[in-house]
């Protein structure tokens, strides 16, 4: 059996597409993936009701000891911030928005284990 860290680019696909599909299923309207400003990138964008979430997924093996969540440090924030404000720049009808996580845990399998999402947190 391989690793999961042996797997990270084929599972990084795979989960930013199940937190699309859990962003679906929850009345989310997704309006962008993958969408970059010079070097950088939010995961996904979506929108439900009024309000647009700038998403990060973060996928960890269930055995590791810190999780999705916790793996976004001060330059991760601070360089999702400028690509948020890059965002808001050139899509000027969004007044509403918030910055969410989604933690996606495998198995030893490549198999989802759990899916978190939390929701307006906080990017200072």
């Amino acid at each position: 059996m391989r690793p999961c860290g042996s797997k990270a680019g084929r599972l990084g696909r795979k989960g930013e597409q199940a937190a699309v599909q859990f962003l679906k299923r929850a009345g989310y309207h997704i309006l962008d993936r993958n969408w970059r400003s010079g070097h950088y990138e939010l995961d996904v964008v979506a929108q439900i009701g009024p309000c647009v979430a700038f998403v990060e997924v973060r996928g960890r093996c269930a055995q590791s000891l810190q999780s999705g969540y916790d793996t976004i440090n001060r330059a991760k924030k601070q360089a999702l911030s400028k690509a948020i404000r890059a965002y808001l720049k050139r899509h000027r009808w969004i007044h509403s928005y918030r910055f969410d996580i989604i933690s996606i845990d495998w198995d030893a399998q490549g198999k989802i284990s759990a899916i978190r999402h939390y929701e307006s947190v906080p990017l200072r």
